[in-house]
C-alpha cells in the first residue's frame, strides 16, 4: 500500500494556491494487485486474461529469491467440483509462481463447479506474507428441474405445498426467472396454480412442474387416516434406529429414542404402548421384546431376564390379541448352527401368565410370525425355514388341532380384524391374502426384496406392508391399488384406534 501525503492549501482571499508534498511515498511489504479480472463468472470458467500480482519486501521492491505458492480454497482434484483452481499462464494445474525480476507473477484460475464464495490464497513463506482473493462462483444455465417433495401422501381433503428446485448441470440450484408451473396428470388429486396439492380420492396421482422448457414429476399418494407405529432406520453413518409414530400422510412424527437397536413395532391394543424387538447396542447382542409408554417414552422388557425359561434366549416376533389380554412371540437359536427351538409363546402385557401355546423342541420346524384370529380362540402362524415351501398353520387355542395350509415362501402373516382372511408376505416380499380356509389366495404385490412389517387397519379396508423397504398401504382386493408411502421405515402396524 502507498501513502502519500499532499498537503493542499487554498488561499480564496488572495486568490493563491500552494502545494505542499511532505515527503516521497513509504513502501511497505506485501503483496498487490497489478491487474485483476472479473472475479464472478459462472461454474467452469476459465477466463484469458491473468491475473498479475506484485510481491514487495520491506524495501519496496524484492532483494531475495522467495517461494510463492497458491491454492484454491476449498482443495480438490482438478475436476472442477470445488473451489477455484489455479492455472499457470498455459493453462495448467499450478500450485507455485515464477517471479519476473521486478517481482511480479502472473496467473490464471478456472472457477470451480461449486456455486457460491471461494478463494484463491497467495503465500510467500519467506516473508510470512499471505493474501486471499475472493471470487464470486455463479451457477450455470438451469438444465432440470427437482421437484420438493419428489414423493408425498395426503388425505382425502388434506393438502401439502408442492415446489421444485431449478438446478444447473452440476447440481447448483439456480434462482428463477419465472414461475413454477403445475397441473395435476391423475384424479386422485388436483393442484392450484400456486402449487397446492390437495386429495380428492384414494389412489396415486402424478403432479407435474414446469420450468419454462423444462418439465418434472412428482408422485403423491392419497391415502385413508390412520395413525403407524414404524421404525426409522439411520439416514446418516453414526446414527441409530428409533422408534416413530406418524400418520398415514406422514403429519405428527413422533420419535422415541431406545436404548437398543430395534427392529419391529406393534401397537398395545388401547395404542397406548408399543412393543419392538430390540437388541443391546453393545455387548451380547440378545434379541428381548420392550414395552414402550408413548406418554412419557419409557420402555422396559416385556419379560425380565429373571424368568428362568427364557433367559438369554432371543424373542421375536411379538403380536398383541385383538382385546389387548395376550403378546405373542416367538423364540429364535442362538446361532444359525443352532437348531430352532419351534416355540411360540404368549404373555400378558403385565408380564404374567406366560404360557407356551405352540411346544418344539430338538427337530422341529422353524416356527415364526404368530397371529392370533379376533374372537382369541386360534392362532395362526408360519412354519417351516424355506422361501419356498413354508405352511401357515391355524392352531386351535382349544383343542389343539391344527389346520395346514400350502403358501409358497410364506414368511410373515397377520390375521385381519374382520377374521375372514389373512394377510401373508413371502420371503421374496410378495404379499398375498387369502380366505381363512385358504380358498382365494389372490397375490397384491409382485416380489421385491424382503423387509418386515405387516398390519391391517382396524376396520379390515387397508393393509399396511413393507415391499421393498417401502412401507405401502394397499387395498386387498385385485384392484392393484397401491400407495407408498415416503417413510424410511421397517416393521410397520397400524394403530388399533
Amino acid at each position: 500500500m502507498i501513502l502519500r501525503w499532499i498537503v493542499l492549501c487554498l488561499m480564496v482571499t488572495s486568490a493563491a494556491a500552494c502545494v505542499v508534498d511532505i515527503g516521497p511515498p513509504r513502501n511497505l511489504r506485501g503483496i498487490s494487485i497489478v491487474s485483476d479480472i472479473n472475479r464472478a463468472d459462472t461454474i467452469d470458467a476459465r477466463p484469458i486474461a491473468p491475473i498479475l500480482i506484485q510481491i514487495s519486501d520491506s524495501t519496496g521492491s524484492l532483494n531475495e529469491t522467495v517461494t510463492v505458492t497458491i491454492e484454491g480454497i476449498p482443495t480438490g482434484a482438478l475436476d472442477g467440483s470445488l473451489g477455484m483452481y489455479p492455472l499457470d499462464e498455459f493453462g495448467n494445474p499450478t500450485t507455485g509462481l515464477s517471479l519476473r525480476n521486478d517481482g511480479q507473477a502472473s496467473f490464471r484460475v478456472m472457477f470451480g463447479r461449486r456455486a457460491g464464495q471461494t478463494a484463491v490464497v497467495v503465500s510467500v513463506p519467506e516473508l510470512s506474507l499471505a493474501d486471499t482473493l475472493w471470487f464470486t462462483v455463479r451457477p450455470g444455465a438451469p438444465v432440470r428441474v427437482t421437484p420438493l417433495p419428489v414423493d408425498a401422501a395426503v388425505l382425502v381433503g388434506g393438502s401439502y405445498q408442492q415446489s421444485a428446485t431449478v438446478l444447473d448441470r452440476v447440481a447448483n440450484e439456480r434462482e428463477l426467472s419465472s414461475p413454477l408451473t403445475f397441473s395435476a396428470l391423475d384424479p386422485a388429486a388436483a393442484v392450484s396454480a400456486g402449487g397446492q396439492v390437495t386429495g380428492l380420492a384414494y389412489g396415486r396421482a402424478r403432479i407435474k412442474v414446469a420450468y419454462e422448457a423444462m418439465t418434472a414429476t412428482a408422485m403423491v399418494s392419497v391415502v385413508p387416516t390412520g395413525r403407524l407405529a414404524t421404525v426409522l432406520l439411520p439416514s446418516a453413518l453414526g446414527e441409530l434406529t428409533t422408534v416413530a409414530v406418524l400418520g398415514t400422510d406422514g403429519s405428527g412424527l413422533r420419535r422415541y429414542p431406545t436404548p437398543q437397536n430395534a427392529s419391529a413395532a406393534v401397537w398395545s391394543a388401547d395404542a397406548t404402548r408399543i412393543y419392538y424387538v430390540g437388541a443391546p447396542r453393545t455387548g451380547i447382542q440378545t434379541l428381548r421384546i420392550y414395552s414402550l409408554t408413548l406418554a412419557d417414552g419409557a420402555s422396559t422388557p416385556l419379560i425380565p431376564d429373571t424368568v428362568s425359561a427364557l433367559s438369554g434366549v432371543n424373542l421375536a416376533t411379538p403380536a398383541v390379541s385383538l382385546d389387548g389380554a395376550w403378546i405373542y412371540f416367538t423364540t429364535l437359536r442362538e446361532f444359525f448352527s443352532d437348531p430352532p427351538s419351534g416355540d411360540i409363546w404368549r404373555v400378558h402385557p403385565d408380564g404374567t401368565g406366560l404360557t407356551r401355546p405352540v411346544i418344539g423342541g430338538a427337530g422341529s420346524p422353524v416356527r415364526t410370525s404368530p397371529s392370533p384370529s379376533p374372537d382369541g380362540t386360534r392362532l395362526a402362524y408360519v412354519e417351516g425355514g424355506s422361501e419356498t415351501a413354508n405352511y401357515v398353520k391355524i392352531l386351535d387355542l382349544q383343542s389343539g388341532s391344527t389346520v395346514t395350509i400350502p403358501v409358497p415362501g410364506a414368511a410373515e402373516i397377520r390375521w385381519s380384524p374382520t377374521g375372514d382372511r389373512i394377510a401373508i408376505k413371502n420371503g421374496t416380499g410378495v404379499l398375498y391374502v387369502m380366505n381363512v380356509d385358504g380358498s382365494q389366495l389372490t397375490q397384491l404385490s409382485p416380489p421385491t426384496s424382503y423387509f418386515i412389517g405387516l398390519d391391517w387397519s382396524r376396520d379390515g379396508h387397508w393393509i399396511v406392508a413393507n415391499l421393498g423397504g417401502v412401507p405401502t398401504i394397499l387395498e386387498p382386493t385385485t384392484t392393484g391399488l397401491r400407495l407408498p408411502l415416503s417413510i424410511p421405515g421397517v416393521g410397520d402396524s397400524w394403530s388399533p384406534q
